[in-house]
């Protein structure tokens, strides 16, 4: 059976759970201890491989099921949750959507080198150790720049581009990428929106980082499709919205109805007058 011509609906159904993906780690980066984030990423990561296996594509499939094991291995308590899988994971993510965006078009871009870090972590193997020996100094530098003088937060804008495939994704990586570099309170919209079909790829946050403005601009950017980053506060979200209003439904539909009586009545009384 050709397969080919079902490329485009894989495309769009592995870029709408990879988005899951992303928004999913960064919830779980928050609640190391939650359950449901393990679970979600799980079944979107399943689902990929079952396509990626039924569309032919080797490279995606062996990525996802590998990634499958570590949650696996997650969920059933033999791998504890750390620095070093989180990192892992967002680094297999961002492998899988490159490799899903290049099976579409023909090519399979796998990272030879994740497969057996995924599986080293899924067996409990040196990578989370490893991170756990490199996040200790990091710790306490940490520990040192909360000692001194906390920055005062900066309003910061991020437009994603209007043809990005994932706008939603993006601006959680761009919010992962800021969280890296200090203190991040004010987020609007709220994440749980972000894959909302009303989401327009614009995100306002504020950010207490001792980086500088270039810096900010440079790590930002790195989440990819990013349009414009502006240090300025953001629009009201009233003006925003512009003209847009509440109307409940009932409403709503008892006008629809009555508009297609009087459309009807028109029409009788077009050919009561050519008669």
């Amino acid at each position: 059976m050709d397969v080919s011509k079902y490329s485009a609906l894989f495309l769009a159904e592995s870029r709408e759970h990879l988005s899951t993906c992303n928004l999913l780690l960064l919830e779980w980066e928050r609640r190391p201890a939650a359950v449901e984030p393990v679970g979600g990423l799980f079944r979107a990561i399943h689902t990929i491989k079952g396509m990626a296996a039924t569309m032919g594509y080797a490279g995606v499939a062996d990525l996802a099921h590998r990634m499958e094991n570590l949650l696996d291995a997650l969920r059933q308590g033999r791998v504890a949750a750390g620095a070093g899988v989180f990192q892992l994971m967002f680094r297999a993510v961002d492998a899988l959507s490159r490799a899903v965006e290049g099976a579409a078009a023909g090519q399979e871009p796998v990272d030879e080198r994740l497969g057996p870090e995924l599986d080293a972590a899924a067996l409990g193997g040196d990578t989370t150790a490893a991170a756990s020996a490199t996040a200790r100094p990091a710790g306490r530098a940490a520990s040192r720049r909360r000692s001194a003088a906390a920055p005062a937060p900066r309003p910061v804008q991020v437009a994603i581009r209007a043809d990005a495939a994932m706008r939603g994704a993006r601006a959680a990586l761009v919010l992962r990428r800021a969280e890296a570099l200090g203190a991040v309170t004010g987020i609007r919209p709220a994440i749980a929106l972000l894959e909302q079909d009303e989401f327009d790829g614009r995100l306002f946050f504020r950010l207490a980082s001792r980086s500088s403005e270039d810096e900010i601009v440079a790590a930002l950017r790195t989440a990819g499709d990013v349009e414009s980053v502006r240090f300025e506060e953001a629009v009201p979200e009233a003006a925003v919205r512009g003209r847009q209003i509440r109307v409940d439904l009932h409403r709503l539909d008892t006008l629809m109805k009555q508009v297609g009586e009087l459309v009807v009545a028109r029409n009788r009384l077009g050919v009561l007058a050519a008669d």
